[in-house]
């Protein structure tokens, strides 16, 4: 029993690691690339992420837009001001920024978010790491049920791949009366003749 927990919990394991090292590299492959030109969350969804992220003073939002790629999706609010320069042309600034990013599959399972204030720069928060320049955000915030669920999904493919093949072939090798171990024909003796491996009592031949 205790074997069997303890290869259960190191699947478990296994499928953590690949479900974090999937997502971080969703989050790698979309860095610097547009998330799309046009608002697809409704503003109480904004207005949610604004007040999560938006640093004490900052001025209402005016903007926001959200988009999904394969694996990922972000969305950001902004709150933008213009000003007329010196031809009487209007310029659009950009005064604050917040950001938020969900990855994972096949169900979002880590998420992060951010804000940006001019001249200050990008300024991690909750489920950020800066790695590099221009910065590469890495999310490490749990999603959850998401994080248990691509969990699951991981180490059951990894089960399958690995001690899955030697299962199934254990159980085709019991059923046509051969020993699990070396496919040797079981006999009446309670381990098989040529490998001494004990033999299932029930698959035993009858005396």
């Amino acid at each position: 029993m205790k074997r069997r927990l303890l290869i259960i919990g190191i699947f478990l394991l296994l499928g953590a690691v690949v479900n974090v090292a999937v997502a971080w590299g969703v989050c790698v492959a979309s860095s610097g690339k547009a998330i799309g030109h046009f608002p697809r969350i409704p503003p109480s969804a904004a207005q949610r992420l604004w007040d999560r992220y938006a640093r004490e003073g900052w001025p209402p939002f005016t903007q926001y837009q959200s988009g999904t790629r394969w694996g990922g999706s972000r969305a950001r609010v902004v709150s933008i001001t213009s000003h007329v320069n010196g031809d009487g042309e209007p310029r659009w600034l950009l005064k604050f920024f917040v950001g938020q990013q969900k990855v994972g599959w096949p169900i979002r399972t880590l998420q992060s978010g951010r804000y940006f204030s001019p001249p200050s720069g990008v300024v991690p928060v909750n489920g950020w790491l800066v790695r590099r320049k221009p910065p590469l955000i890495i999310p490490y915030e749990p999603l959850w049920p998401g994080f248990t669920i691509n969990t699951l999904f991981y180490a059951a493919i990894l089960w399958l791949l690995i001690p899955g093949p030697f299962v199934l072939r254990r159980f085709l090798r019991l059923r046509r009366g051969l020993c699990p171990k070396c496919a040797y024909p079981m006999g009446e003796s309670s381990v098989c003749t040529e490998c001494g491996r004990a033999l299932p009592k029930r698959l035993r031949p009858a005396t």
